[in-house]
């Protein structure tokens, strides 16, 4: 289990990525469907464990919010104020389609500011195995050059390895690589909505490369999921029971 320096701050504030040996009891927690869209939905109470049609989950009860994982990016938001906490899946879709800015949308309906939002990006697939088509490439070129001109160059680029190739890799003379930095596109979409840098902590663990963790991109359809949770929780016996 891996956790964030930013949220650890605060004593109770449960919260954690997992990894494949991570032992939970899921009976307390709530968790989305995970359809690979930017549906966020506001939890209210504990009556659903189970959120049909959502890849993001918000709420300011005591609660235990829940997102699998196996390279998508696993994002975590707290607001320590009014005690507003989010999960969120997002992977290329959800990122390009905007689950940010609804997760941010649903927070601020609940009291946050995003001025002191503090938000944690857990282990995910980094740019250096998210090989991807020359059309999705292109996608967010498009998209994040509207909104971020200055700094194109640093969200997407093609690969630019020693001899141009990722280590081990061959390919024919004529050929070009492209890679997304997932994480710097969320990066770049948070500060754009007015969340400050230095409240924003992006794990370096790349899921592809590293065996204690699932990948989708590396294990195909045998890959499992982590589970990653957070929640404002008062009461110890909460936590307790959710650890094992």
């Amino acid at each position: 289990m891996v956790r964030s320096k930013i949220l650890s701050k605060y004593p109770n504030l449960l919260h954690f990525f997992g990894d494949k040996n991570s032992s939970l009891n899921l009976e307390n927690i709530i968790t989305a469907e995970q359809i690979h869209s930017d549906k966020v939905a506001i939890i209210k109470d504990d009556k659903a464990k189970f959120i049909k049609g959502y890849d993001g989950l918000v709420t300011n009860k005591p609660l235990l919010l829940g997102i699998r994982t196996a390279d998508c990016l696993p994002i975590f938001f707290f607001y320590p104020k009014k005690k507003v906490t989010a999960a969120i899946h997002a992977g290329w879709k959800g990122l390009y389609e905007g689950i940010i800015i609804n997760a941010l949308n649903k927070m601020i309906k609940l009291g946050s500011s995003p001025m002191n939002l503090k938000v944690a990006v857990g282990p995910h697939i980094q740019v250096c195995c998210y090989r991807v088509s020359r059309k999705r490439f292109l996608k967010f070129q498009k998209l994040l050059s509207i909104q971020h001109t200055p700094s194109r160059s640093r969200f997407a680029t093609p690969g630019r390895w020693p001899n141009g190739l990722l280590p081990g890799e061959s390919r024919k003379k004529s050929s070009t690589f492209w890679y997304l930095n997932l994480s710097r596109i969320a990066s770049l979409q948070l500060e754009s909505l007015g969340i400050l840098p230095d409240n924003i902590e992006i794990s370096k663990v790349c899921t592809s490369c590293d065996n204690k963790y699932w990948s989708f991109r590396r294990d195909g359809k045998i890959a499992g999921r982590m589970i990653n949770i957070i929640g404002n929780i008062e009461q110890t016996y909460a936590i307790d029971n959710t650890l094992k």
